[in-house]
């Protein structure tokens, strides 16, 4: 991951990775990130996670909605981009 955040605690782990709670060190901000493991690997479970994360962006965009995360943003992994330049 990137030097953005400072992770601060471990909130969950299930299929696709775990859930930590951090912080944004510009803003201060209390964020949650996921970080998704394997996700390269598994052509099934990449468009999984790419469905999730649509379905969470256009929920972000509804005004006033406290039942979903705000997705913030999406960190890649360096992997995808070493496999890219392969090509």
């Amino acid at each position: 991951m990137n030097n953005k955040y400072e992770i601060l605690d471990i909130m969950g782990v299930g299929a696709f990775g775990t859930v930590v709670k951090a912080t944004q060190k510009s803003s201060g901000e209390t964020v949650a990130i996921k970080l998704i493991k394997q996700i390269q690997k598994d052509s099934y479970m990449l468009r999984k996670v790419i469905r999730e994360l649509c379905i969470l962006r256009k929920l972000s965009d509804i005004e006033n909605n406290i039942y979903t995360t705000k997705v913030i943003e999406v960190i890649l992994p360096m992997i995808c981009f070493k496999n890219e330049e392969k090509s």
